[in-house]
């Protein structure tokens, strides 16, 4: 085949299959299957353009930098509806770190024609969704392992495993079957090598099917409710007046009883909760907690703004009233309550890039410009003392996350350990878009199977739910068909293996990679 032809074929055919694929996966329903198939095309067009030096490894950069824009072009679509500012952000900020992250495997594409180069473009993969979780101006709302939340009985493996091992399962059955495809189509006498890779391809989805064979719920029982509200946060009325948001809040929760456990209302739903300075003589707070008198076993969990006088007018974290001429810090935070213990809360960690928080806002006070403000006019910072378990006067503990938090695999990891359950508080008002609620959705149910810990949501729009350690979906209401959601889940019978192990594949591919990258002139790779 000619090489004129072979690079045609390559960027006119196999990258816009790739590239309608993962715009697939993330846009149309219960699509996400096709991520096992998805990269088989981006490989085919890999094969053709090994060896490429010279000017011709222009052509080879150009495919890995179009593949990476229109690949998160496709999984951010949504984000467009609700704001073109971070839409475009995290498209280019994910391409041009993912480009990065991958030079070592261009490089050796480059100079290679065995199987070597995918082996490291596999490991710089996984290495860069660990970068997703460390580096703010990144998300990980799309890590592949993540994705599959639409097929819980496919992914019970994850409580071994975890989203990352998830993740490595996804690329290595796309570079398995593009082995085999290959290997069919050259006929290569040596194709028989290709199924050394059948055992970290077929392993997990065996394990899957076994552990979704012989699941059991031993734990203890736990009732709960959520409550789906449908308020927008940003009306003023309710700043002003907190009160009428509270007894609105509370007159939808009256379907709670007297067995009830956890009662949850969504992340920031009270949009002023006061000064942290007079939390402990707060009157809103002493109205609930007369309320809860008449249920005794109770636990409200909801979400509220907080705030704190600075002691340093300079800190770019601050927000500016300019009525009054002051300035104040802003926490988003979930408070608990019960008929006789004293108010606890967590502050919130994560936030948002460029939407709750400006990232490292302190170094480039310039990037303050570059907010978007589409859920709260606040910029948010944690308060750190704070309490992150948190327990109801029947001994049942739980970690209330906010939102975004839960869409960090290696963070809920940590923080779940030793709980009953996660409960999650979540503001999706700002999102316009169903999509985006929808994959936050179905990334809530990996991280319950990950941890093997069940999760209850409630949200102010978007999705609401209770499911269980199996990502099995117990209850759920969604956007507009807002009201209280109840239901029994059985509490955490001890860790997940992978919580012992977290971060694994992490280490594992950045000594792997070091390792083939020293001695890549002396191995030989089929």
């Amino acid at each position: 085949m000619a090489p004129f032809f072979q690079t045609k074929l390559s960027l006119f055919v196999f990258l816009p299959v790739t590239l309608f694929l993962g715009w697939a996966v993330w846009n149309l329903p219960a699509a996400s299957i096709l991520l096992f198939v998805a990269l088989l095309p981006f490989f085919s067009g890999l094969k053709i353009q090994q060896g490429f030096t010279g000017k011709k490894l222009l052509l080879l950069v150009i495919y890995f930098l179009v593949f990476k824009f229109f690949w998160v072009f496709g999984q951010v679509f949504w984000l467009k509806d609700v704001t073109y500012d971070t839409f475009f952000a995290a498209v280019l900020t994910h391409t041009v770190c993912f480009f990065l992250v991958q030079i070592p495997s261009l490089i050796l594409f480059s100079r290679r024609t065995d199987d070597l180069p995918y082996y490291v473009f596999i490991l710089c993969w996984i290495l860069f969704e660990f970068l997703m979780q460390s580096f703010s101006l990144l998300s990980p709302f799309y890590i592949l392992g993540s994705s599959l939340g639409d097929y819980p009985f496919l992914i019970q493996s994850y409580r071994l495993i975890g989203i990352e091992g998830g993740t490595a399962w996804i690329l290595l059955t796309n570079f398995f079957l593009f082995k085999v495809v290959h290997s069919f189509v050259s006929k290569d006498v040596n194709k028989r090598n290709n199924y050394k890779l059948l055992l970290p391809v077929c392993a997990p989805l065996l394990l899957s099917l076994v552990l979704s064979v012989f699941k059991q719920e031993s734990g203890k029982k736990i009732k709960v409710a959520a409550l789906h509200t449908d308020f927008n946060p940003v009306n003023e009325y309710y700043g002003l007046h907190p009160d009428v948001i509270i007894d609105s809040l509370w007159d939808l929760s009256h379907g709670i009883d007297q067995h009830t456990d956890v009662l949850l209302w969504p992340e920031t739903v009270v949009t002023n909760l006061g000064w942290m300075q007079e939390l402990y003589r707060n009157a809103l707070i002493d109205s609930l907690q007369n309320g809860l008198k008449e249920y005794p076993k109770l636990n409200l969990t909801f979400g509220a703004n907080i705030h704190t006088i600075p002691t340093d007018n300079t800190d770019q974290r601050l927000n500016y009233n300019r009525q009054y001429d002051f300035y104040f810090y802003v926490h988003n935070a979930a408070f608990t309550l019960n008929h006789k213990d004293p108010v606890v809360f967590r502050s919130k960690e994560i936030f948002v890039p460029f939407q709750e928080e400006v990232p490292y806002v302190r170094t480039f006070p310039s990037l303050k410009q570059l907010i978007t403000v589409v859920g709260n006019p606040n910029f948010y910072c944690e308060y750190e003392h704070d309490t992150d378990q948190h327990r109801t006067p029947a001994g049942i503990t739980y970690v209330p996350l906010l939102c975004y938090e839960v869409c960090y695999p290696l963070f809920t990891s940590r923080v779940s350990k030793d709980v009953d359950f996660i409960a999650v508080l979540g503001n999706e008002h700002w999102n316009t878009s169903q999509k985006g609620s929808r994959i936050y959705f179905n990334i809530l149910r990996t991280i319950a199977v990950q941890n093997a810990v069940p999760v209850v949501k409630s949200s102010n729009n978007g999705i609401s739910v209770i499911c269980n350690a199996e990502g099995e979906v117990i209850a759920e209401k969604s956007f507009h068909d807002t009201g209280l959601l109840t239901g029994e889940i059985s509490a955490k019978d001890g860790n997940a293996f992978y919580s012992y192990i977290s971060g694994y594949s992490y280490i594992a591919s950045l000594i792997l990679l070091l390792y083939l990258l020293v001695r890549k002139k002396k191995l030989k790779i089929d």
